[in-house]
Order: structure tokens, then C-alpha cells, then sequence
């Protein structure tokens, strides 16, 4: 006797109760997490408009040998069923009319098993942040709790349209480890976390709300571990929402999702000691403080996930000094056109505020190896932005903007120009200064958002440059650097299918029915 219908990794199984003139009747069913289960009291269901709305029967063979459903009539399932289903997730009632809906929340298997333990993953704790919550945006996701084990996580609910919770990067089965820097992992139960949420949301709508997520397979290993949160993660990913009006009028829930990724080519060139590294570090997370002095002998390439939707591929060259011919340029910018197919969708050139003068002339330079074709795509990023106060930051730009000099890289640059900055480790460890730390951070983090916003922005555009057809050497990979400088390549994780069931202890000594076997078997 064994269960013919295979759970889903996106389903959940609810108990729906109708009343058909005098009889009463119940069944169990399959469906989309996604697709509102609640619709179903609105409707007469029936067995196609069952397979409309994308819902299943669960089917088991029986001891005759013969097919059955989870169905049956009288006012409610056995006592055993729904108790068992009651120690698996969380029941919730839902009732209109002679209809009623158990919403058995059954996803505990998939919460606990559905990424396989691989000590080889890269394992990351992220920092996903919910803007907006003033304004009457769904959130897109319901509190879970696993009873078993202990813990708190997610599912998202938006089917649609696009979510807040989208836009901040939040993924299913994400456990919840913090929830504005103060950990959850000892509150029992959804509903209390749940209630300390709204209490946030209501207390000031216009205050962000930061939740501080692993994924499954990076939350067993640091439980295995038996170590705390800041021993086992080295660093915390910060994940840039993205505001609505970033999204362009073709993208849509459909369109845009965790397993479909859009990849921006960022090309960065600039002088000797410009800052470029320091982009890249401040993209990844602004909190972490850099080192004094990076220099990169060679081109090295990045890969930067900015949030669920994008990730970036950051072509960090090295710095020109104001001599650098073009045959060493080109010896640098060839072989990531070939890299990247041709296809580039921002070109940064960096500098320092006050040193654009001193590699203006290797800066035209690689305008000239790069072509017109690059004009649109092109801006200026003035870096060291940390050490200035805002208006001394205007006034140098005003200053490099009437400087002659300087007119034809900003004539070239037609997306303007924009501001970096980072912490530095030096500095940060020599005055010991919090005040000081949290003034930058709180400078940094506007211009870096306003980047990450224009990056966005040029995903869909894009010059082509033909790279000469001789054979150049691949860009140096960061992982062959030091430990503290290294940039994960790759952070898109692939929803791997469902193969394992959470164990249970079996109930010993009484018969069973042929539906209570199954489904025994069906979560096993």
C-alpha cells in the first residue's frame, strides 16, 4: 500500500470540508502554496474546477489493490488524521457557509529537507530589508514555525503581482534568525513572532524592518556546528531592495524571479590608487571595512549578487598610471570584451576627487580603445566619498565639472556623474572613533543605493564593442587571492527537487485504516 501521488516541493495539503444537500463530505488536497487556498470556499468545487486551479487529490493504493482518494464523508476526518496532520504543521481554520477549510500547512518536510546538506555549498546568512510598509503594498509572505525542530521560517504568498517581500529578497523556506537585529530563534510558535512584527510595522510604518535569513541548507550547517551566528558566518550579505520604479514596464512576477537572474557587466578602469576595489567591496556590504591599500596587478572579475533579480559581473582592471599607452589598455580591455560576448551594460570611470587631472590623459585614452559605441553606457564615479562632507563632495564636483580638461571624459560619460565611498580598516581600527564609523556608514549607504539603483537601470541596455579576434587570457579569477578579498562567484541557488521525508515515530499496537497507512507513508 503506498501513496501514488508525489507532494511538491511549492504544495501544501488542506483539508476542505463541504456540505452537498444533507450529506457532508471532506477531502483532502494538494495545492499551490502561491494560489490562495481560501479561493476555494468562494466556489463549487468540483473535479475540474479542481484541476483548474491547479490542485490535486491525493491518490493511495489501497489493500484491494485498488486506487483511493483522501475523501470521505461525514462532518470531519478521523480524529488520528487530523492529529497527525496537526503534528506536522499548523492547522488553520477557515469557514463561510456550509463550507469550511483546514489549512494544513504540511510543508515541514521541504522546510527540513528540501536542500541536501553539501559541505561544498557556500553557505551565507543574508540581511533582507521590507521598505514601504506605509503604503498598501502586499507583503507577500505568512510566519511559519517548525514544531519538530524548532524553528522559524517563510513562505511567499504572492501570486499576481510583485511583493515586498520579493523586492527584499526573501526566498522560501529562508529560516528566521533575527528580526531587526534582536534574535527570534527562542520564540515559540508563528504566532507570537508574528505579533512582534505588526507591533514593528504599526509602531512607525515609515522604519524599514530587517530580517536576517539562511537559507535550509546554510542553517543546518551552522545548527551542526554548535557554534554562534558571528563565529560560523565571517560576514552577512546585505541584500538591496528594489524599489517598484526600478522595475520596467515588461517585468512582472512572471518575469522576474530567484531562478531567473539578470545579469549586469560592470567594467571598471581607472588610475593608479583610484578606489575601484573599494566599489566593488562597498557593493557587496557596506559594513565591512576595507583595507588601506588594495592594489590589482591584474584584471580580475567579480561576481555580485545585489539582490534575488540581479547580479552583477564587475570587471575590476588595473589602475592606469597618466602615461599608460593604449596598447596596454588594450592588453587589459580586450580580453574581457571577449569574456563578457561583446556585451558590456555600464562602463565606470573612477577616480579620486581631486587626482581626475592626473590620469585624464590614460583615461581618454581608453575611451579611444572602447569606441563611440560606449558613450551611452558610460559614467564617472568620484570614490573616497566617506572623507568628505557633502557639500565639500559638490563643490569638487562642480570643480571638475567647469574644469577644460576634464570636459571631453564628461561629454563621453552620458549617465553623469556618481559618488563612492567605503570604511576603512585602517582608520577605523587606529581612532577606535564609533561616532565617527557610523557617520560614513550613514554617508555611504544613500550613494551606494543610488549606484546600485542606476545599475539596475542599465541591466537592459547595452553597447557592443567588437574585441579583436586574437586569443587573449581569460581574467584572473578572485578566488586565486588572498582568503580576506575574495569574492564568492556565484550566489544563484536552483531549488533542487524534493527527495527526502521527515522521520517519525510510528504509532504501535493499533490497526490502522488503509488512508491512515498512506498518509503515514506519503510524509515518511
Amino acid at each position: 500500500m503506498a501513496s501514488l501521488t508525489k507532494q511538491k516541493e511549492n504544495e501544501i495539503a488542506v483539508v476542505y470540508k463541504e456540505k452537498n444537500g444533507s450529506q457532508k463530505i471532506w477531502h483532502t488536497l494538494l495545492c499551490p502554496y502561491e494560489s490562495a487556498p481560501w479561493s476555494i470556499l468562494y466556489t463549487d468545487m468540483n473535479q475540474k474546477k479542481i484541476a483548474d486551479l491547479g490542485w490535486r487529490t491525493i491518490e493511495y493504493r489501497n489493500q484491494n489493490g485498488g486506487m483511493s482518494i483522501f475523501s470521505g464523508s461525514g462532518s470531519n476526518p478521523p480524529k488520528e488524521m487530523l492529529d497527525l496532520l496537526s503534528s506536522y504543521g499548523e492547522l488553520h481554520k477557515i469557514s463561510k457557509n456550509s463550507k469550511e477549510l483546514l489549512c494544513a500547512l504540511l510543508t515541514d518536510d521541504f522546510a527540513v529537507d528540501h536542500h541536501t546538506i553539501n559541505s561544498k555549498t557556500q553557505k551565507e546568512i543574508r540581511i533582507c530589508t521590507l521598505n514601504n510598509l506605509n503604503i498598501h503594498e502586499q507583503l507577500g509572505f505568512g510566519f511559519h514555525y517548525h514544531k519538530q525542530q524548532r524553528f522559524h521560517y517563510i513562505l511567499l504568498t504572492a501570486h499576481d503581482h510583485i511583493s515586498l517581500a520579493q523586492l527584499s529578497g526573501l526566498r522560501n523556506f529562508d529560516r528566521i534568525i533575527e528580526m531587526n537585529d534582536k534574535n527570534v530563534e527562542d520564540i515559540v510558535g508563528w504566532e507570537q513572532l508574528q505579533e512582534q512584527f505588526c507591533s514593528l510595522m504599526n509602531r512607525n510604518p515609515n522604519d524599514p524592518i530587517k530580517f536576517t535569513m539562511l537559507d535550509p541548507n546554510s542553517y543546518n550547517s551552522y545548527k551542526q556546528s554548535n557554534k554562534t551566528l558571528s563565529s560560523f558566518f565571517s560576514e552577512r550579505i546585505f541584500v538591496e531592495p528594489i524599489q517598484m520604479n526600478d522595475l520596467t514596464a515588461t517585468q512582472s512576477l512572471h518575469t522576474i524571479s530567484p531562478t531567473s537572474v539578470t545579469l549586469i557587466r560592470v567594467l571598471l578602469m581607472g588610475g593608479h590608487a583610484a578606489g575601484k576595489s573599494r566599489i566593488v567591496d562597498t557593493l557587496r556590504n557596506p559594513c565591512v571595512p576595507v583595507y588601506d591599500y588594495n592594489k590589482t596587478s591584474s584584471t580580475l572579475r567579480y561576481d555580485v549578487r545585489i539582490d534575488d533579480f540581479n547580479n552583477l559581473r564587475i570587471y575590476d582592471t588595473p589602475g592606469f598610471k597618466n602615461d599608460t599607452d593604449q596598447d596596454t589598455i588594450q592588453n587589459f580591455v580586450y580580453p574581457i570584451l571577449q569574456d563578457c560576448d561583446n556585451q558590456l551594460n555600464v562602463v565606470c570611470f573612477v577616480s579620486h576627487p581631486r587626482k581626475v587631472e592626473n590620469h585624464i590623459k590614460a583615461l581618454n585614452t581608453a575611451m579611444k580603445v572602447l569606441g563611440s559605441t560606449c558613450s551611452s553606457i558610460s559614467m564617472l564615479i568620484l570614490t573616497h566619498a566617506d572623507k568628505f562632507k557633502t557639500n565639500s563632495m559638490d563643490e569638487m564636483r562642480d570643480k571638475i565639472i567647469n574644469d577644460p580638461a576634464v570636459k571631453h571624459l564628461l561629454d563621453f560619460c552620458h549617465l553623469g556623474i556618481y559618488y563612492s565611498g567605503a570604511v576603512n580598516h585602517d582608520e577605523v581600527d587606529e581612532s577606535g572613533d564609533e561616532k565617527e564609523l557610523n557617520r560614513r556608514l550613514k554617508l555611504i549607504e544613500p550613494i551606494r543605493r543610488l549606484l546600485i539603483q542606476k545599475f539596475r537601470q542599465c541591466a537592459n541596455q547595452n553597447a557592443c564593442t567588437r574585441a579583436p579576434t586574437t586569443k587573449f587570457m581569460v581574467p584572473e579569477s578572485k578566488s586565486t587571492q588572498s582568503e580576506n578579498h575574495r569574492i564568492p562567484s556565484n550566489r544563484i541557488k536552483i531549488l533542487s527537487d524534493w527527495e527526502s521525508r521527515i522521520e517519525s515515530e510510528s504509532k504501535s499496537g493499533k490497526a490502522e485504516s488503509d488512508q491512515m497507512v498512506c498518509l503515514r507513508q506519503f510524509f515518511l
